[in-house]
C-alpha cells in the first residue's frame, strides 16, 4: 500500500499538470472570444466551465488510480434557524475529524453557530445567515479561540480559502485535506467527498453534498454530477467580471480580463459574490 507521504508527492505532478493545462486553455478561449461583452460572456463562461470539468474529471480518474478516496460515514448535524453557513462549516470540521464535535455534536454545534453569528456582521443578511466571506473573516481572525463548551475548545485552527477553482476543490476533496463550503441562493451546503460510480465500463463522477437543513440520517446527502456542481455551486470562473458586464464594463480585451482577474486574486474582501471556499485545518 502506498504511504501517505508518497501519495502526496505522487499527486502533486498530476495537480500541477491539470492547472497548467487549464490555464493554457483558459487563455486561448479568452483570446479567441475577445473583445468580451455582455453578449458573449455567458457563452465564454460555459466553454470555460466545460473545459475545466473535462480536465477535472481526468484528474480524478488519475488520482483514483493512485488511491481511490474511500467513502466514509459521517455524523453530520442539521441547522437550527438560518445557520446553514456556520452549520456547514461545522459539518466540514466533523468531516475533517475535529475531536471537539465527537460527543454531543448537536448541542456543541448550536453553541458554536451562535458564537459565529455574534462575532460576524449581520448587515444585509436575514436572521442568523452569514456568507462564505463572513466565515473567511471569522476564521482568519481566529475568533474560535474565544469559544468553548463543556470546558472544551475546538482543537485546531481552521481557515476558509476563497476559491473559484474546480481543480483546487478536487484536490482538497480527493486528498481529504479539505472540504468545500458552497452557497446558492442564500443557502449553504458542504461538499465533502468525490464519488466515482462505474457501470458497464463507464465512470460517472459526482460530488457528495450535505444540505444542513436535512433532518434525515446524519449521513444523508445528494450526489451531484460534476458538471452541475461546477456550474451551480462554485464561484464564476471569471470571478466578478460577469456581474459587471454592461454596467461597470462595456467591453474588455483579453489582457484587460486577465489584469482584472489578477487584481481580484490579491483582494481579501470579495463580499457575497464569492460563493465557494475550501475549509482547511490551519497549516495543512
Amino acid at each position: 500500500m502506498i504511504k501517505q507521504r508518497e501519495l502526496r508527492q505522487a499527486r502533486l505532478p498530476l495537480y500541477r499538470e491539470a492547472l497548467l493545462t487549464y490555464k493554457s486553455i483558459f487563455e486561448d478561449l479568452l483570446r479567441s472570444a475577445a473583445p468580451i461583452t455582455e453578449n458573449n460572456i455567458d457563452a465564454l463562461e460555459q466553454s470555460l466551465i466545460e473545459e475545466e470539468v473535462r480536465i477535472g474529471a481526468d484528474l480524478i480518474l488519475q488520482l483514483n488510480q493512485l488511491a481511490p478516496f474511500p467513502e466514509e460515514e459521517h455524523a453530520f448535524v442539521h441547522q437550527s434557524g438560518a445557520t446553514c453557513m456556520s452549520t456547514s462549516v461545522t459539518n466540514g470540521m466533523i468531516a475533517l475529524k475535529e475531536p471537539f464535535f465527537k460527543k454531543k455534536a448537536l448541542e456543541k454545534t448550536r453553541a458554536f453557530t451562535d458564537h459565529i453569528v455574534q462575532n460576524t456582521s449581520s448587515f444585509g443578511k436575514p436572521h442568523e445567515y452569514r456568507s462564505i466571506d463572513d466565515m473567511h473573516k471569522y476564521l482568519k481572525r481566529n475568533e474560535q479561540q474565544e469559544f468553548s463548551k463543556f470546558g472544551e475548545s475546538i482543537s485546531r485552527r481552521y481557515h476558509v480559502e476563497l476559491t473559484n477553482s474546480l481543480i483546487e476543490a478536487i484536490m482538497a476533496l480527493h486528498s481529504g485535506d479539505g472540504r468545500v463550503v458552497v452557497q446558492q441562493h442564500a443557502h449553504a451546503n458542504l461538499a465533502f467527498e468525490i464519488a466515482v460510480l462505474e457501470e458497464h465500463g463507464q465512470a460517472d463522477i459526482f460530488i457528495r453534498q450535505r444540505d444542513p437543513f436535512t433532518t434525515q440520517g446524519s449521513d444523508s446527502h445528494r450526489l451531484i454530477p460534476l458538471l452541475e456542481w461546477r456550474q451551480h455551486y462554485l464561484w464564476s470562473p471569471l470571478k466578478k467580471i460577469p456581474s459587471s458586464m454592461g454596467r461597470g464594463f462595456e467591453s474588455l480585451s483579453a489582457n484587460e480580463v486577465l489584469e482584472h482577474l489578477a487584481r481580484y486574486s490579491e483582494m481579501d474582501n470579495l463580499g457575497i459574490e464569492c460563493i465557494s471556499g475550501i475549509l482547511i485545518p490551519f497549516g495543512e
